[in-house]
């Protein structure tokens, strides 16, 4: 009988310790986005508003820390706010295959409004990209290459 009293007591703990465990996991799961947003830094390169005064598209330099390169990124923005510290909702570009670097470092980019609703982002050919999205709410985006 004591045996058992013993298993027991031990079979507790063990399920305790493991709750405990996925308890702790589970929220730094839920929460590492938040940590590794704030282990990177934007630093915007350029700006630009839209025709009708509604948004701005902004070309920005994301930089997260010594073991990554410098990317070149794009958002679209409602006009008035603030660029948040994520990474561009547009496009996103690395330097990887020897592209025309640009002086904040990533790849070269230039971005300008074609109309109110069309963005046109022009970008090296070399650019490694990652994110290359053609409409962002209402407003289209088109690429060219240089």
């Amino acid at each position: 009988m004591a045996k058992s009293r013993a298993e027991s007591s031990t079979r507790i703990l063990f399920y305790f310790i493991l709750a405990a465990s996925a308890a702790v996991c589970g929220f730094f799961a839920s929460n590492i986005v938040q940590f590794f947003g704030s282990m990177c830094a934007n630093r915007i390169v350029d700006s630009t508003l839209s025709p009708d005064g509604r948004h701005e598209a902004v070309l920005f330099e994301r930089d997260c820390g010594a073991t990554t390169d410098f990317s070149s990124q794009v958002a679209v923005i409602p006009y008035g706010t603030d660029l948040p510290n994520i990474y561009g909702n547009v496009f996103m570009a690395e330097p990887h295959g020897n592209p025309r670097r640009a002086p904040w470092g990533g790849p070269r980019v230039a971005i300008r409004w074609q109309s109110a609703d069309h963005l046109v982002v022009t970008y090296d050919k070399n650019s490694h990209i990652y994110r290359r999205e053609t409409k962002i709410g209402d407003v289209s985006v088109s690429y060219q290459t240089d």
